[in-house]
């Protein structure tokens, strides 16, 4: 995040958004789950460049919470809690989630190579 000084106003400018474990220093991580959520939320970042930076933030962190069964999920396709990632080729847990779960409804989890072959 980079503070832009507009004279007497300052703004806030999100260049990139990076996730990594709590005890690594970023601002690439280790672990290829970690990797591929930062590709992900920056899709997610610049895809809705059209609203306020207020209401992409709290569309960010919406999306953050639905991580929260990452490491326990399984997939709502195959079943299965791990599978070969077609970009990372690495064996990762379903990492997609849906932006636009309704209030009440739990989300769920997918993976990449699933929803590519459904």
């Amino acid at each position: 995040m980079k503070l832009v000084d507009c004279g007497a106003t300052e703004l806030y400018e999100v260049n990139s958004l990076h996730v990594f474990s709590d005890d690594e220093r970023g601002p690439h991580s280790k672990h290829h789950v970690f990797n591929r959520i930062t590709y992900d939320a920056n899709i997610l970042w610049f895809s809705i460049t059209g609203f306020s930076v207020e209401h992409r933030l709290a569309k960010v962190t919406q999306w953050f919470g639905l991580f929260e069964n990452l490491f326990c999920a399984t997939c709502s396709v195959c079943n299965r809690h791990l599978q070969i990632d077609p970009r990372t080729t690495q064996y990762l847990p379903p990492l997609w989630r849906d932006i636009d779960v309704k209030a009440g409804e739990s989300s769920k989890a997918f993976h990449y190579g699933c929803l590519e072959s459904d």
